[in-house]
């Protein structure tokens, strides 16, 4: 007898589903990948090699499907390539490691764009600074808090004229216009015969690099403008100096100096006041009642080199420069001075200074 036949199709139809009973049930949460899961090579979503389709072609497959147990290509988290690392899935052990770092905290930071002011402590753009000599160093951070204290930054004036309660600090590099402006300080400033007392608060502050221009300063003349070094000062008019019109201090960086299509007036002891090393260029500068026009701190022998060119001074005290280090020189050209009474001192005019330190060009 003859064994039936079965039809292809009911060949293939049991087979199909011997294959699909015999594999095991899909698990939402397993050990070995998926949601949460460690990484292995037995993974569905998220797993290294299974994909959402299992099968290279994709679908509920005939190998393996969301959760399946081997897949041969990546799918969502998976190796080949990976959307959250590439040994885990979603909430896996290994995450994609470009993750957006939280803001930085930067309150009070001052770091800025140069030639900006900042948005924090203003006196962070004058402490990098500060002389590497730990005395100075320290005379200088107590310069900037107790003699300065509360200051502010600005490089643009009004054009107008107006009063100032703080000194005002323009940045390194940064260049203060006023457009003409007038300045009247009202930060406590000697008001007796001369004005000569100690640590009053200037005007400006320019850090090194910084220029200022445009501005005309009135009385009182307080500490008139503070030069870190490297500064230009164009078209600043002083009418009443005061303690000093500009200075340098022996704790600042020191550096090149140009005072240029300015005046000054009513400087009781000095115009100009150099306490560091400097290259000095005043250029078309007219003064009148003055002690000096240019001093380098008794006593010191740092270089000093002063360049007068179209200057006229008038109604002089004491000196048009001095200074006792030998290592402060002077040329000029142009230089017209007359001293108080119109009395003529020859031996004043450059007061101190070696004679062959001086030459007229």
């Amino acid at each position: 007898m003859q064994n039936p036949k079965l039809p292809v199709t009911s060949v293939l139809f049991a087979l199909l589903l011997f294959v699909g009973c015999s594999q095991p049930a899909p698990r939402t949460t397993r050990e070995t990948g998926g949601v949460g899961g460690q990484p292995t090579l037995a993974a569905g979503v998220g797993g290294m090699s299974g994909g959402t389709g299992g099968a290279p072609t994709g679908g509920t497959g005939m190998i393996a499907g969301q959760g399946g147990t081997a897949g041969t290509m990546a799918g969502i988290g998976g190796a080949t390539p990976p959307t959250g690392g590439m040994n885990a899935g979603v909430g896996g052990t290994s995450g994609d490691a470009s993750v957006t770092p939280p803001p930085p905290d930067d309150a009070g930071d001052s770091s800025v764009e140069p030639g900006a002011c900042p948005t924090g402590d203003v006196l962070n753009l004058l402490r990098p600074f500060a002389p590497a000599d730990a005395d100075l160093a320290e005379d200088f951070e107590s310069y900037l808090t107790e003699e300065l204290g509360s200051v502010t930054c600005a490089t643009e004036g009004t054009g107008t004229a107006r009063t100032i309660t703080q000194t005002i600090v323009v940045p390194p590099g940064a260049t203060y216009d006023g457009k003409g402006e007038t300045l009247t300080a009202d930060m406590g400033c000697d008001t007796s015969d001369g004005e000569q007392a100690e640590s009053q608060k200037p005007f400006f502050v320019l850090a090194p690099g910084a220029q200022l221009k445009n501005v005309t300063l009135t009385y009182p003349g307080c500490e008139g403008v503070h030069m870190l070094g490297d500064n230009v000062l164009d078209r600043i008019v002083w009418e009443d100096a005061g303690e000093d019109a500009a200075s340098v201090r022996s704790y600042f960086p020191g550096g090149e100096i140009t005072i240029t299509n300015s005046e000054g007036h009513h400087a009781a002891d000095k115009m100009f006041q150099f306490n560091a090393p400097c290259d000095v260029r005043i250029e078309s500068f007219v003064g009148s009642d003055m002690g000096k026009l240019v001093r380098q701190n008794g006593g010191t022998t740092f270089e000093l080199n002063v360049d007068l060119n179209m200057v006229t001074v008038t109604e002089v005290i004491s000196a048009v420069v001095q200074s006792d280090s030998p290592a402060c020189f002077v040329r000029y050209h142009d230089l017209s001075y007359a001293f108080v009474g119109n009395e003529d001192h020859p031996d004043r005019v450059f007061r101190d200074v070696p004679p062959g330190n001086v030459s007229e060009y």
